[in-house]
């Protein structure tokens, strides 16, 4: 298990240093960025001398260096547009991307996982017809889309829910159904097929055999066999939900990380842009490494030494 988790950490290391690279310059290709921040009105030289301030007269691969040396201790630079540290503004948006995150995934597992049992259980039936369709609706339906048609509904003509911000439980109730519902449709998908191959091996058979409760043969043992590609599934959207709700959080004004990943875009906000990918990549490294680690503990089998 020590091996395994220094491998991981390993590979963490290489992935957000790959990341990190490939961000840093494919920013500097949309343009300059102190021509952008400068008045249309200045000239040239008040341009130049803006752009050596920053540092961004220097060749690349000396920014780049610089920028990581910095970063690995924590420093991810200073936000052009916001005038801040861009460490400062990610933790002061990571409790709203945090909490909607939560509020989005903990819907989708409460009704993906138990929608995909009760289609496995009658396959064929009306219940996995709509399980089907909850999958394909959740899946194929953009975000945005239902953000807006939610905000029509629910909040102009309705007139029952907030159409933006964060301001209390009610203010959550349309943002988290609409970050739930990708993730929705790929539970109840992927709970449905594991259930189905798993019903049908030979210890569920014995299980039923022994004159064990239907109830104790879904939950003991079909669910457990099943969990680990569920615990794999919840990770990957919990760290896409973080770093990845960049138009959810900007149509409903939710001050979030992605929404500030969004206004880092449109000003060139170089550092700003570096600083949110950096740390959403990491977010959703170390996510990945709790989900392998969690393996060992649903299933003691497939521990490494």
């Amino acid at each position: 298990m020590q091996r395994q988790i220094v491998l991981r950490l390993g590979q963490t290391v290489m992935t957000l240093l790959g990341m990190a690279m490939v961000v840093f310059f494919a920013v500097r290709l949309t343009g300059d960025p102190a021509a952008a921040m400068m008045p249309r009105t200045a000239s040239r030289e008040e341009v130049d001398a803006f752009r050596h301030s920053l540092g961004y007269d220097r060749p690349l691969s000396v920014q780049f260096l610089d920028y990581m040396s910095h970063a690995v201790r924590g420093d991810l630079g200073k936000s052009l547009y916001f005038r801040d540290s861009v460490i400062s503004l990610i933790l002061d948006r990571l409790p709203a991307t945090l909490e909607l995150a939560l509020a989005g995934l903990t819907l989708a597992v409460a009704v993906g996982v138990p929608l995909g049992m009760v289609a496995a259980h009658k396959p064929g039936s009306i219940a996995d017809a709509a399980a089907r369709l909850v999958g394909l609706i959740g899946q194929a339906a953009p975000g945005y889309w239902v953000a807006l048609i939610l905000i029509i509904v629910f909040a102009v003509q309705l007139h029952l829910l907030p159409a933006v911000g964060r301001g209390g439980l009610r203010s959550i109730i349309l943002p988290a159904i609409t970050v739930s519902l990708s993730s929705l449709g790929y539970l109840t998908r992927l709970t449905r097929a594991n259930m189905l191959e798993v019903l049908h091996q030979d210890y569920i058979r014995t299980a039923r055999a022994k004159g064990l409760r239907e109830r104790t043969v879904y939950l003991r043992h079909a669910l457990r066999n099943v969990a680990i590609p569920l615990v794999t599934l919840v990770g990957v959207q919990f760290g896409y939900l973080v770093g990845g709700t960049v138009f959810i959080e900007t149509v409903f004004a939710w001050p979030g990380i992605g929404r500030l990943a969004y206004q880092a875009i449109s000003v060139r906000d170089f550092p700003l842009v570096q600083g949110v990918a950096i740390f959403a990549g990491f977010f959703v490294s170390i996510t990945n490494l709790v989900m392998d680690l969690l393996y060992a503990v649903i299933n003691p089998s497939i521990r490494q030494t």
